[in-house]
């Protein structure tokens, strides 16, 4: 196997995700702009963020909950904190029967998913799951499932939008007004050259 394209120290399976990561080119609609976890425990408000398309740190501002250091959510702040980062109801947790993460079948809007390791209690982790690509706030990109490392982890509870039309509208025009403002700044630079 050829590892010339991975940098010093870098893990095998990094570099993969990282050939394999979205496009940040591609229109906002087509892909959730992925969001890294800043600590241990806050990977509900990196994957709220990216459902969202807000950065981490207007998600934990929006917040009802604080970001906690000693242990994960439970479901009802997971639940309160979707709601109060995307302005959208949620509904779940929905149980998935401990059933592989690489065979959990969705719709074509961005949810959240619990996953925990095979045969491990006590560690949960939340993903975002968007026309079958994977988020994890873990990793620097997004990847298919057929390319995440954790895909053979159990989905404990899936987490889905009321109103998914209204989610995808907000995310649309979070996406237009962003390329506005890059569009007004790139107008200025050029006044200043």
């Amino acid at each position: 196997m050829d590892n010339s394209h991975m940098r010093l120290g870098e893990r095998p399976w990094l570099s993969r995700l990282r050939d394999n990561s979205m496009n940040s080119n591609r229109n906002s609609a087509d892909h959730l702009r992925h969001v890294m976890q800043r600590g241990e425990k806050d990977c509900v408000f990196a994957t709220a963020a990216m459902i969202a398309d807000i950065s981490y740190e207007i998600a934990v501002r929006r917040s009802p909950i604080a970001v906690k250091k000693q242990r994960g959510l439970y479901s009802n702040e997971v639940l309160r904190v979707l709601e109060a980062v995307t302005g959208v109801r949620w509904r779940g947790p929905g149980f998935a029967w401990w059933r592989p993460l690489f065979r959990l079948s969705l719709g074509i809007h961005p949810v959240a998913v619990v996953i925990r390791r095979p045969w491990r209690w006590a560690t949960l982790h939340c993903i975002a799951l968007y026309q079958d690509i994977v988020y994890d706030p873990e990793y620097p990109g997004g990847c298919s499932i057929e390319m995440y490392q954790r895909r053979h982890w159990r989905v404990v509870q899936i987490y889905r939008p009321t109103d998914a039309e209204r989610l995808l509208m907000v995310r649309e025009y979070r996406a237009r007004q962003r390329a506005e403002v890059i569009a007004i700044l790139r107008r200025r630079a050029r006044l200043f050259i």
